[in-house]
């Protein structure tokens, strides 16, 4: 196991951060931002869930409009980041989040709407180099790379 990946709320890098920790303040949240970054709202894990999560909060047709939808949270994120619009936010994975210039991350989803994925590994049984693979899987794993995770945005 590498660890969990939440799924978190992003904003550009120097605009004021938005703060979730209640459902109300996330429907809030997603109500006063001009443009909602976010992953493919039907093939990412990411962005199935945020469809999921304003479809639950009872604003996914207010904000149908305001999504800017993305093949992927690391091309939404970008395309965040580069925005004009006056107040956007961004809504993928916490990874995605941290490793794009130009944006930050703005905090966690609320209990109640949130989604850590877990990243796992393993090695094929008819795998070609599965020694090698091993030792990469270990590598990753380790207690010697757990900060770099950490900082990658794994929990």
């Amino acid at each position: 196991m590498f660890g969990l990946v939440e799924t978190a709320l992003a904003v550009r890098s120097g605009d004021p951060k938005v703060s979730a920790t209640t459902v109300d303040d996330l429907r809030k949240a997603f109500l006063a931002a001009d443009a909602i970054f976010v992953p493919d709202t039907k093939a990412s894990t990411a962005g199935i869930h945020v469809a999921k999560v304003l479809d639950r909060l009872g604003i996914a047709d207010e904000v149908a409009a305001r999504l800017k939808i993305h093949p992927n949270g690391a091309t939404a994120m970008r395309e965040l980041a580069a925005s004009r619009e006056r107040r956007p936010i961004g809504c993928t994975q916490s990874t995605e989040i941290i490793s794009t210039k130009g944006v930050e991350l703005s905090g966690s989803l609320p209990k109640a709407c949130a989604l850590a994925t877990m990243y796992t590994a393993a090695v094929a049984a008819k795998a070609g180099h599965a020694a090698q693979a091993k030792a990469l899987i270990e590598l990753l794993s380790s207690a010697e790379t757990s900060e770099a995770r950490r900082r990658a945005g794994f929990l």
